[in-house]
């Protein structure tokens, strides 16, 4: 066999049988679940909200996934809006050094 070379097996991006089976198997575990949640994180909130907000953010991922940074090269947006910027926040810093 050639080295790089896939010469049996499963289709490239395939899942393997286990890894299916185990999706399915939690997809139908939080399906019947569902109507549950809500109660839930009725009870972790009355203890401790910022634990039944967190698990509340955690499962929203699986639904709503986290949009990717993305990250601008180069010159982008309005031309001289950099020097107003700088030039605002230096007036607003001496105004607070006079006590406005």
């Amino acid at each position: 066999m050639a080295k790089g070379t896939k010469t049996g097996g499963r289709q490239k991006g395939t899942p393997n049988r286990v890894t299916a089976d185990i999706r399915g198997t939690m997809a139908l575990l939080a399906e019947r679940n569902a109507e549950h949640v809500q109660r839930w994180l009725d009870a972790v909130a009355a203890n401790d909200p910022g634990r039944a907000l967190d698990l509340y953010l955690r499962m929203i991922e699986y639904a709503v996934p986290k949009l990717a940074r993305t990250e601008l090269a180069g010159s982008v947006g309005v031309p001289g809006l950099r020097d107003a910027l700088e030039e605002a926040r230096k007036r607003v810093l001496r105004a607070e050094r006079r006590g406005v």
